[in-house]
């Protein structure tokens, strides 16, 4: 899996290097920074966060967990390498209430001779942001993105949370992102 793909809208640098960590409820933890050694975010598989729940925890504690990492790194990647990843049983884990607002992320990549459309999901908390980083793709299909992403953001009422990437930094406040943002709720919706 190649961990330095772009992050969200933006790129990581070509600099960038990780280190591994050991946290005390999830295990291993890679943590990347830059050339000039600044943080930029720390990647666990989404496949460990869901076993952790083996530790039969509850939806607050587990959702306390993630937010503790995203108050010491910032920004979380949950990577998984299928285009059909688990997304719902996460969702099913948290306490969504905390999650303040989802944003997708999508974009054009190059693999081989095939260019395909993109998509990852962020989960917006008040210490930082959890991005699931699988292979969703509608290169071929949208079944597998729609059945995977969309299903579970309607399953469990969060479409109306949602927010289509715009920039890697912020999500900007104008009228044109706004009726953007509004075509594609109606595309989540009309699902």
């Amino acid at each position: 899996m190649d961990n330095n793909r772009q992050v969200e809208i933006g790129s990581d640098p070509q600099d960038a290097s990780s280190h591994k960590e050991t946290d005390h409820f999830f295990g291993d933890v890679s943590v990347w920074i830059n050339g000039e050694g600044a943080l930029l975010h720390a990647t666990l598989s989404l496949e460990d966060v869901i076993r952790s729940q083996r530790k039969v925890v509850s939806k607050i504690h587990l959702t306390q967990q993630l937010r503790r990492l995203t108050k010491k790194y910032g920004n979380i990647r949950l990577l998984d390498s299928r285009s059909s990843p688990p997304f719902w049983k996460l969702l099913s884990l948290l306490n969504l209430d905390d999650i303040h607002f989802l944003s997708i992320g999508l974009w054009k990549e190059k693999q081989s001779d095939i260019t395909g459309v993109m998509a990852n999901c962020t989960l917006h908390f008040l210490e930082g942001n959890v991005t699931v980083w699988p292979y969703w793709t509608l290169y071929k299909t949208d079944e597998e993105f729609l059945g995977s992403l969309v299903g579970p953001l309607r399953d469990n009422n969060l479409i109306e949370r949602t927010v289509k990437q715009t920039d890697a930094s912020r999500i900007t406040d104008n009228s044109d992102v706004n009726r953007q943002n509004s075509d594609f709720l109606g595309y989540l919706r009309d699902y």
